[in-house]
């Protein structure tokens, strides 16, 4: 297991289990490795089969190595991946102490790590907006339940409580599992991003395509719980657009209790940080240019509930740096422009803005401390700069 900063980035690193000098196939022996998967589960009888998924594992990872891209399309393959991801999910337990005990260093969760692996290696050898990724994604859906467990890291309420002092190697605390579950979370950001990118904004609306958001959601999720330097890290492996992307999506920048249900606060937590993350990057953009984004956040913040959106999250640092760029936007106005709809959307803004950070810091106040769950923006910030 390599430590954080680690360079091998390859679909396989995190597949390997001990066999860095293994004998792998030529890519015309593909064929038996999806045969021998075949006969392998039809013959596990079991869902705890740890020879079947250790089996399953190795195979796995040999045709991860072949150049045969065309795999996505053997149905075979497919019918493995479904198995794969079975039993990749077949225990289910909220608690840390629960997870850490079942998450094991081979078994199931390295299965779920190869599966969207392997899944990320074949989709993404396709042209990006290929015709193909749309049937492709409607058989694959089954791999959206590898990432909905666990809901917290299991050591993200602990590096809360007991943060180690600075200049301390933090990462060392970490075991293999939070690597794997971050591994398998960002390939499967990666995987979905490709999948979207034939329409997105089509893509991600067609209510066939609902389990691929609502498990984007909850990757996002579960690393905003996590301690604010793991976080941190874990932001620093995905692009940014694997956030703004998402406001494509209606559910998304509408919420609902009613569609969202308990992650509704983290579904809100996304669009504040997606806009103040658009925000952050209009230096460049001339004011006039600004009309669109500053309605789309006025209209948002307007309607923004915070007795639900705000409960457990920390916002009001991501308002403020929205503030900022706002103000600075402002400042940049030539004394002698016309007073036209942008500069009246960007001043409406503004003081919105500042109406939100009022309510923010009173639920802080009313409730007598910040949030636990803040989602520290520096640290976000400092990452995205740096994709």
């Amino acid at each position: 297991m390599s430590e954080i900063g680690g360079s091998d980035t390859s679909w396989h690193h995190w597949s390997q289990p001990d066999t860095q000098k293994e004998w792998l196939p030529s890519d015309s022996h593909a064929q038996w490795v999806l045969d021998f998967l075949a006969l392998l589960h039809r013959y596990s009888t079991r869902p705890d089969d740890k020879p079947a998924q250790r089996g399953t594992v190795y195979a796995l990872h040999i045709l991860g190595h072949l150049n045969r891209t065309d795999l996505i399309d053997d149905d075979r393959l497919v019918t493995a991946l479904i198995w794969a991801t079975a039993r990749s999910t077949q225990t289910r337990c909220d608690e840390g102490s629960c997870v850490a005990e079942s998450l094991k260093v081979t078994g199931v969760p390295l299965l779920g790590v190869v599966t969207v692996a392997l899944l990320e290696y074949l989709v993404g050898a396709l042209p990006e907006g290929s015709p193909r990724l749309v049937p492709i994604a409607r058989k694959l859906q089954h791999v959206c339940s590898v990432v909905l467990s666990p809901k917290e890291l299991p050591l993200g309420g602990f590096f809360r409580e007991h943060r180690p002092r600075d200049g301390i190697a933090w990462w060392r605390a970490i075991k293999p599992i939070e690597y794997r579950i971050l591994e398998r979370d960002s390939r499967f950001l990666s995987l979905v991003y490709h999948l979207s990118s034939v329409d997105r904004e089509n893509w991600l609306n067609d209510m066939q395509n609902d389990a691929y958001v609502r498990s984007w959601v909850c990757v996002i999720g579960r690393w905003w719980m996590a301690w604010d330097k793991f976080r941190s890290h874990a932001l620093s492996r995905v692009s940014g657009s694997h956030i703004t992307s998402l406001l494509a999506c209606h559910r998304i920048r509408r919420p609902t209790r009613e569609i969202w249900g308990p992650e509704l606060q983290w579904v809100v937590a996304l669009r504040v940080i997606a806009i103040d993350l658009l925000w952050s990057n209009t230096w460049q953009d001339s004011f006039q240019n600004l009309g669109p984004l500053a309605a789309d956040t006025l209209d948002f913040l307007s309607e923004l509930d915070p007795q639900q959106a705000l409960l457990g999250v920390d916002l009001e640092e991501y308002l403020r740096k929205m503030q900022g760029c706002v103000k600075e936007v402002l400042c940049s106005v030539p004394r002698d422009a016309p007073y036209d709809t942008s500069s009246s959307l960007l001043f409406a803004l503004k003081a919105e803005l500042q109406k939100q950070i009022d309510i923010a810091a009173k639920f802080k106040v009313d409730h007598g401390s910040e949030p636990s769950q803040s989602l520290s923006p520096i640290h976000t910030f400092q990452c995205f700069a740096a994709a």
